[in-house]
């Protein structure tokens, strides 16, 4: 019986130690249910605060999800937008809720893609000087997904926390700094802190307007200078060339029809002028008074005088 004590322990001993490598982290190395996940931020765009947008697409297969977002405690309004049933989107209210000292956002996923918008305000209006941090914290495991935020167009000394980000310009001159995260765990942490300055306290929005009112002013501008604009001296000398070409074209022409009339005329000339008929020359040889023959040289007949 002590034998068969000792060989029990040991056989689950060995089957325990038979367990494949890593199959206790076989659940933290499954892969995201999510394809695409974007994050993008938008301090005073056109409202006071911070606009967070989440643009997020599930795997096939992977959905309906229940997907729990961190947000700040003074998250006023969440809107989830998704494909209707006749593909015009629809907007949907998610309201937050408050559990163990956090503020999430409970968010039904149950189409493959899916637009997630909320807003905060951590500004004090009082102040010229903006500050705060973007903490994204979700309930599931995001193999990758794109940070980006967008410099307001108002803003002064802008600085922002992300170490690897990219700057890249958009429509009429709005940077965006765009940083790529491989992966965050469920329950993990990623945040970005931003500052600036922002003298006027007006949105990005405002500026836009204000830019596109100009750039549409400078464009009737061109125009009208481009009417009221003398010619320059290449187009005023192509003028003249292109006149002098046209001259000397109908110069030649009139002197071409000019040297034709003359030749109809002088041809008209010698086919009008008198012949001499054989009759007139038989009469050149006798005398038109007596018939007397005309002698070779003489101007009077030497029968009866008369002059020829």
């Amino acid at each position: 019986m002590r034998s068969i004590r000792i060989i029990l322990p040991a056989f689950w001993l060995a089957v325990l130690a038979w367990s494949p490598p890593g199959a206790s982290t076989l659940q933290a190395q499954e892969p995201s249910p999510y394809g695409q996940f974007e994050v993008l931020i938008l301090p005073e765009y056109e409202h006071p605060g911070v606009e967070v947008r989440i643009e997020g697409s599930v795997k096939p297969g992977q959905f309906p999800r229940y997907l729990e977002l961190d947000v700040s405690p003074n998250t006023r309004v969440a809107l989830l937008t998704k494909p209707g049933p006749q593909g015009e989107p629809v907007s949907e209210r998610i309201e937050s809720r408050e559990e163990n000292g956090r503020t999430y956002l409970p968010v039904d996923v149950s189409e493959a893609r899916f637009v997630l918008r909320y807003f905060f305000n951590p500004f004090d209006g009082e102040s010229v000087e903006r500050t705060f941090t973007y903490e994204l914290t979700t309930n599931e495991l995001l193999s990758e997904f794109h940070l980006i935020i967008q410099k307001p167009a108002v803003a002064r000394n802008f600085k922002h926390s992300l170490t690897e980000a990219e700057e890249q310009v958009g429509e009429f001159g709005l940077i965006y700094y765009q940083q790529h995260v491989q992966e965050l765990l469920a329950g993990a942490s990623f945040s970005v802190t931003v500052d600036y300055d922002n003298p006027t306290n007006a949105f990005t929005m405002t500026e836009l307007q204000t830019r596109m009112e100009r750039k549409q002013a400078e464009g009737d501008a061109d125009v009208e200078t481009l009417g009221e604009r003398p010619l320059s001296l290449i187009t005023v000398l192509f003028v003249l060339a292109l006149l002098g070409v046209c001259m000397f074209i109908v110069l030649r022409l009139w002197s071409r029809r000019k040297a034709t009339a003359s030749d109809v005329t002088l041809r008209k000339a010698r086919n009008d002028a008198p012949t001499d008929s054989a009759d007139s020359l038989e009469e050149r040889k006798f005398c038109n008074g007596c018939g007397a023959p005309r002698r070779s040289g003489a101007r009077f007949c030497s029968e009866c005088g008369k002059e020829f």
